[in-house]
């Protein structure tokens, strides 16, 4: 008898500790915002996802966010982009514009000094990490927000409150 009471005990004291723990911890309203069932068109290529055939240069307004590599360069040198440089020259020319690459360094998912990505207006254009939220959103142009918490200048072009936006250009300064 002693063990059923014991065991009683250790059943009401898991219990009650889960109740606590959801009515503490779930009290908050959590917003799910459904991803579309197909991925969309990939916009940015880079490292990770590999090179796109014919994909101009981020330096130059294009969607390659690739480190320069001879690969690389002699497909954007097929597409007439940068036909004079060598890929240690892109590289420099890069890093004259103040943009850091994979080559200075890595691993950092864009949230590093020089974060966030080039994409999203900042100085990193190392890969971002693989199955993060950043990742998809360099990788797609994307950004899965509620209407209220997206940028201003993009609120406008959301079609209802919970889906997700595609980014745009940055609106021009008057």
């Amino acid at each position: 008898m002693r063990i059923e009471a014991s065991r009683r005990r250790i059943l009401a004291l898991v219990l009650l500790s889960g109740l606590l723990c959801g009515a503490v911890g779930g009290c908050a309203k959590k917003v799910h915002l459904p991803k579309p069932a197909l991925a969309p068109e990939i916009v940015h290529c880079f490292d990770t996802v590999g090179h796109r055939a014919d994909a101009k240069p981020w330096l130059l307004g294009g969607t390659c966010c690739c480190t320069p590599s001879p690969e690389v360069l002699a497909d954007w040198q097929r597409h007439g982009y940068l036909a004079d440089k060598t890929a240690q020259d892109v590289i420099d020319m890069y890093r004259g514009k103040g943009i850091y690459l994979a080559v200075d360094h890595q691993d950092c998912n864009n949230a590093c000094q020089y974060g966030p990505h080039v994409v999203k207006g900042g100085r990193c254009m190392v890969p971002p990490t693989p199955g993060t939220e950043n990742y998809e959103q360099v990788l797609f142009a994307m950004a899965y927000v509620l209407r209220k918490r997206a940028p201003k200048a993009y609120r406008k072009d959301i079609p209802s409150k919970d889906v997700a936006y595609r980014a745009a250009p940055k609106p021009e300064k008057k």
